[in-house]
C-alpha cells in the first residue's frame, strides 16, 4: 500500500431486508453528512417484502446520490455486501446498516483514516438510540480500539475498505453464517494479506441493539456459532466441549440471581445464548479444523 491512497469517489453500501421501521432514520443521517467529496449510496435490497425501498427513495434528497440494486438469490448479508461492492462506482467502499444511525461526520472521519490504510473500522456507539435497559444487556464497545477480542477486526456496521483490496482478498465469504462473522473474517484476511487495518475513533455509528429478549437470544446464538467457525477457519483452537457444557450448567445455576430485574435477565440471556451457540457448533462438528 502507498502512504496515501488516491481517492476518486466513495460508495456507501447499505444493505436492507425488511427495514421499513428504521431505514428512513439512517437515510436522513446520510443526507446530513459533512463529507464534501464525491460519494453515493448503493442501497442493496436483500429480498425485502415490506416498503423498505420505497421509504428509502422518499427519505433521500437531491443532495444524496442513491442507487438501488437487487440481491435476491440468497438471504445473506455477506452476499448482499458483495453485490453492493460489485455495483459500486467508488474506489473506496464504506459499509453501514439500515437499522443504525450515522453521526454527521461519520463518512468524513472514516475516509480521512482510510487514506492511509487498506481497511478501517469505526467506533460503534450503543448509548444513544437504544432503550436504557436494553443497552445494559450488552457491554459498551471501546471508544479507542477495535470492538472484538483477538486480532484487530472492524465491525460490519461501521467499516470501509478499498475496492481493490476487497477484490484481492475475495470479498465477504458467503459460506459463513448469514449475518455473523463475515466482518471479522474479512478483516483477518486483509491482515493476513499483509495489509493495514486501522481504527477510526471519531467515525461514529450509533448501533441499534435487538430490543427483545427473544431477538437478543437469536442473535447471540448465531454469534456463538460464528465464533467457533472463525476460530477453526483461522487456526485458533475453539473452547473444549466439556468447558462449554460446564459453562452452560453454571449459567443455569445463575438463573435466580439474574431473574429479578430486566437488566439481569437480558445479561443472562445474552451470555447463555452465546455459550449455547458455541456449544451447538462444537457438537455439530466436534473434530473439524475448518468450516
Amino acid at each position: 500500500m502507498s502512504d496515501v491512497r488516491h481517492l476518486t469517489s466513495v460508495s456507501v453500501v447499505l444493505c436492507v431486508k425488511n427495514g421499513a421501521e428504521t431505514i428512513a432514520e439512517q437515510l436522513h443521517a446520510l443526507c446530513d453528512q459533512t463529507y464534501q467529496g464525491i460519494w453515493e449510496v448503493v442501497l442493496v435490497d436483500n429480498g425485502s417484502t415490506d416498503d423498505s425501498v420505497a421509504i428509502a427513495r422518499s427519505a433521500s434528497t437531491s443532495s444524496l446520490q442513491l442507487r438501488v440494486v437487487r440481491a435476491t438469490e440468497k438471504a445473506s448479508l455477506s452476499y448482499a455486501r458483495n453485490v453492493g461492492v460489485d455495483a459500486a462506482k467508488g474506489n473506496l467502499i464504506a459499509f453501514c446498516d439500515a437499522d443504525d444511525r450515522a453521526e454527521p461526520d461519520w463518512l468524513e472521519e472514516i475516509v480521512a483514516v482510510a487514506l492511509t490504510a487498506d481497511m478501517v473500522g469505526g467506533f460503534v456507539d450503543i448509548t444513544k438510540i437504544n432503550d436504557p435497559v436494553v443497552r445494559r444487556w450488552r457491554p459498551e464497545y471501546p471508544r479507542d480500539a477495535f470492538p472484538f477480542s483477538g486480532p484487530p477486526a472492524a465491525h460490519g456496521a461501521n467499516m470501509a475498505i478499498w475496492k481493490d483490496v476487497f477484490t484481492e482478498v475475495g470479498g465477504c465469504d458467503e459460506h459463513l453464517l448469514g449475518a455473523a462473522g463475515d466482518d471479522i473474517d474479512l478483516s483477518w484476511r486483509v491482515r493476513r494479506a499483509g495489509k493495514k487495518v486501522a481504527f477510526a475513533p471519531r467515525a461514529v455509528m450509533n448501533y441499534r441493539l435487538r430490543p427483545t429478549l427473544k431477538g437478543q437470544a437469536r442473535q447471540m446464538f448465531v454469534y456463538g456459532r460464528a465464533a467457533v467457525i472463525l476460530r477453526r477457519r483461522h487456526g485458533a483452537r475453539p473452547k473444549s466441549t466439556v468447558k462449554l457444557i460446564l459453562s452452560q450448567l453454571r449459567l443455569l445455576a445463575c438463573v435466580p440471581r439474574y431473574a429479578w430485574s430486566q437488566v439481569g435477565r437480558g445479561q443472562w440471556v445474552r451470555t447463555t445464548a452465546m455459550c449455547a451457540g458455541e456449544l451447538a457448533e462444537q457438537l455439530r462438528r466436534p473434530t473439524s479444523a475448518t468450516d
